[in-house]
Formats: structure tokens, sequence, C-alpha cells
């Protein structure tokens, strides 16, 4: 007597490993969690000495506070009493960093460590992080520096990626004329050359533009002749001040070392509002006139530095 067989169909075979795969997805959501992670680097090199620190926010509005400039001292409370210190790490030895973080809302990173060789900008922008060193060492020689991330969204249902690298420093700008054997030089970290060019009128012009903080940097070498005043930098400026076509405010003049230097604002050009920042600074050297020019629209208080630090890197230099 032969025993029955009983055909089994291909969905009730499958069935039982379905639900067990089912069970096993479960149980792995269930015991994970969405993290913010990164990984900070230096020219390429792994920051593994830093103390990273992630901050919270109640809601957008006060993200968005964190990233206003200048503010008075009401809105100053409130962001002191809508953000929040969560903790900190430390990198481990490829300078990867990680928060696990069980709610979603707004974050921001930042973190400090020492760097070796001073940058040529106390504060500058390196894509969605903000870089401020110290001006002076520390005991060990180094300078102490933070860099702030821009606040963002994480809804920890995925992963956010906030990485950090700071590049290798780039060659300062410098322009010369042919008949000199010397030339005007610049430290423009993060700056793209747009031009350099003779103009009709013999002056060679060049002009940069940083897209992340949109200052906007142009530098002209005009030879004038023999015996020219150095007083007549002073003239020019103040005819700039008289340019009917631009309503200008806040017209100040100062010197900065061999330069007269001419700051004033614009808030509005042909009926829309612009906000510029502009800094002039003059100098004439052997039978040269050195015009050098930076601005700024949508400029605030917080964006000084960034002035400051152009003006202040303007040399020059032997061929």
């Amino acid at each position: 007597m032969q025993s029955a067989q009983v055909r089994v169909s291909p969905a009730t075979k499958l069935g039982p490993l379905c639900c067990l795969l089912l069970a096993v997805s479960i149980a792995r959501g269930q015991g994970s969690q969405s993290a913010i992670r990164g990984t900070l680097s230096d020219n390429g090199t792994p920051i593994t000495e830093a103390s990273v620190f992630l901050q919270s926010f109640d809601d957008a509005a006060c993200a968005r506070l964190f990233t206003t400039g200048p503010i008075d001292r009401k809105a100053a409370d409130k962001l002191k009493s809508c953000s929040h210190d969560l903790g900190t790490v430390s990198p481990d030895s490829n300078g990867h960093y990680e928060f696990t973080i069980p709610n979603a809302g707004w974050y921001a990173v930042h973190f400090l460590w020492n760097i070796g060789k001073k940058p040529s900008q106390s504060v500058f922008i390196q894509g969605q992080w903000t870089v401020a060193y110290a001006g002076h060492k520390d005991s060990t020689g180094r300078y102490d520096t933070m860099a702030q991330d821009a606040p963002f969204y994480f809804s920890a249902k995925e992963d956010v990626t906030r990485n950090f690298d700071l590049p290798v420093p780039e060659p300062p700008k410098r322009l010369s004329l042919a008949t000199k054997d010397w030339g005007v030089v610049l430290d423009l970290p993060g700056f793209v050359v747009k031009s350099i060019d003779t103009k009709p009128d013999g002056r060679l012009y060049m002009i940069a533009e940083n897209s992340n903080t949109k200052v906007v940097v142009s530098l002209a070498l005009e030879g004038i002749k023999p015996g020219t005043r150095a007083s007549s930098c002073r003239e020019s400026l103040e005819k700039r001040t008289k340019i009917k076509e631009l309503k200008i405010k806040d017209i100040r003049f100062s010197r900065s070392g061999d330069s007269d230097v001419l700051r004033y604002f614009v808030s509005k050009f042909r009926g829309e509002h612009i906000n510029q920042e502009s800094l002039f600074a003059c100098q004439v050297y052997d039978n040269t006139h050195i015009d050098l020019h930076i601005s700024k629209v949508d400029y605030t208080a917080v964006d000084e530095p960034l002035f400051a630090d152009v003006l202040k890197s303007m040399h020059l230099d032997k061929v």
C-alpha cells in the first residue's frame, strides 16, 4: 500500500519564511535609530582631537533666529531659551563622529579643535560651516578654532551627514604691471577670480568674488605721472562720495597703513533695496595708483570681519 502524497503549494511553503523576514525587519526597526553623523578632516587628514557638540532648536523660527545677524537683547534671550546643548562626542581615528537622536527636529553641529598654521582670515565660510579662530597661539603653539554648522532639519527617519573638510589654503591673488618689478598681493581664500583685464585707459583691473559670502573684491593698478602727490588718493575718494546716481549714507574716511580708506552704505539703487556696504582703499606707490574696492549686498555687522581681513591682507612684494 502506497502512502498518500500531500502536495503543498509554493505560497504555503513561503508563508513561514515571509513571516520570519517580517519579524526580523520589525525587530531591526525597533532596535535602531537614525543618526546625525559626519567626518571631520583638514586637507584630507582626519581631525581626531576635537570636541563635537550637538545643539537643538525648539522650532524653525528658533533655527532662523540662530542664523540672523546682530540681534537685540530680547531676541538674544529668546534664542537662549529655545536652543539647547544636547551632548558632546569625540571623533574616532578616522575623524568620524555620530549622535544617535530619537526625535525629529532642528539641529546644528559645531566643533572645537586646534590648527597649526594661522589662516589668512580670522572668520571665513567653508561650505555650510562658518570657521573662526583665535588670533593668538595657545600654550601648545597652535590656534584654537571653531567651526559652526548651519541649522538643519532632522526627520529621525533617515541619517543626516554633516561633513567638514578644510582644504589646502589657496595661494594669494597677485596683480602687477608689466613695467614694474613689484606687485599687489591679496589673500582671498574662497574667492574666484572672474577677470583680469587691461582697460582702455591703461588700468590693469582684477575682479574676484566669493560665492559663499557674496563679497566682491576689485583691484586696479594705474600708472600716473611722476611727482603725483599721495594726497591725490584722498581727492579721488572724495569724488566717489559725489556720485549723483547713488544715495550714499554713513560716509567715513580713515587711514590703514599707507592707504586712504573710504567707507559708505547704499540702501537703495534704482528703487530696489540692496543694503550694500563699500570699502575703498587707495595708495600711491612708485608712480602707480593702487585702488582696492570691497563690497557686499545685504550687508550686516556680522560681515565686518570679511572686509577687515581682505584690507589687512593687502601688501606689496617684489617680483
